[in-house]
């Protein structure tokens, strides 16, 4: 999924090089509205990225909070059966 993202990326940049060459050649062609919108669209795909690498990693990283937790607690029932007995 994030490779596909990249390459979307990498193509809306390319298109933006080659609308920001046309501008600079063709002035009197109103080439802003074509730049501001691949532009948003090239900040929506980095933000989707961005938030689905977040995601990912806080899902990964509390599930070895919650597993390190798991065994704290194994280690302090333990620890109280050995003071019972």
């Amino acid at each position: 999924m994030i490779a596909y993202i990249i390459k979307a990326e990498i193509a809306v940049l390319v298109v933006l090089i080659l609308l920001a060459t046309l501008w600079v050649l063709f002035l009197k062609i109103n080439w802003e509205p074509w730049i501001v919108l691949c532009t948003a669209i090239l900040m929506g795909l980095e933000i989707f990225r961005r938030y689905q690498i977040q995601s990912n990693y806080s899902v990964k990283s509390q599930e070895i909070e919650n597993e390190r937790n798991a065994d704290t607690n194994q280690t302090w029932i333990s620890k109280l059966e050995e003071i019972k007995s």
